[in-house]
């Protein structure tokens, strides 16, 4: 079981809540609205529906490894404009910095994880390894994020940490993702050996997960 949660998956997942948790409240003053902030979101979140079918499309043709890093990249570069829009107050600026965050970089990051993720474990137990990883991944990765957000802001009364850590999320998930296998031309019919699954005949971590179970 330990080896299916051990992917740092979720970090890339960071600017996601804080676009759409934590930014509701940080981009609320100065005359901007909180109506205003989830004006942005919807709006980006509505173009969003059409770029994850396009990254997807683009997971099939390319890999999901290598659409996977190009959205770590693109999330680590993205951090500091991010906020930097935001902090501008102004409503046009706030919809680019949604727009920036959600159906480019989150959706580089997303639509990529449903089939690579999956695909990192054997048939018989792609459910369970997948659903622990991505879970657990959740849990330890996103769902503190707009609590770890509010602390550092209120420590540092500045936006550079929370840039920082959109920045550390990119970088782990980036370095998970690259000592990862392509997984896009795996055999995926059910096999009572776990080592057939890949074209290669290569061997990945999650496999090992079969003796513990």
């Amino acid at each position: 079981m330990w080896s299916s949660a051990r992917w740092p998956w979720r970090p890339a997942n960071i600017p996601f809540y804080m676009a759409t948790v934590f930014a509701l409240t940080y981009g609320a003053s100065d005359g901007v609205s909180r109506n205003i902030v989830l004006a942005a979101v919807c709006l980006a979140s509505l173009v969003q529906m059409a770029t994850i079918p396009l990254t997807a499309r683009f997971c099939d043709t390319y890999g999901r490894r290598p659409v996977l890093m190009v959205g770590c990249v693109a999330t680590a570069v993205m951090a500091f404009p991010f906020f930097w829009l935001v902090d501008t107050h102004h409503p046009v600026a706030i919809i680019a910095a949604m727009l920036l965050a959600l159906p480019i970089c989150h959706a580089l990051t997303y639509a990529p994880i449903s089939a690579f993720l999956p695909e990192l474990f054997p048939t018989q137990l792609r459910y369970s390894g997948s659903g622990i990883a991505y879970t657990l991944g959740g849990l330890l990765f996103s769902a503190p994020v707009p609590f770890i957000s509010a602390a550092l802001f209120d420590s540092f009364g500045a936006a550079w940490p929370l840039s920082l850590y959109i920045v550390v999320g990119g970088v782990l998930t980036f370095v998970a993702v690259a000592v990862s296998r392509e997984s896009r031309d795996d055999e995926i019919a059910w096999s009572d050996d776990p080592a057939e699954r890949s074209t290669d005949g290569s061997a990945a971590g999650p496999e090992r997960i079969s003796a513990a179970l």
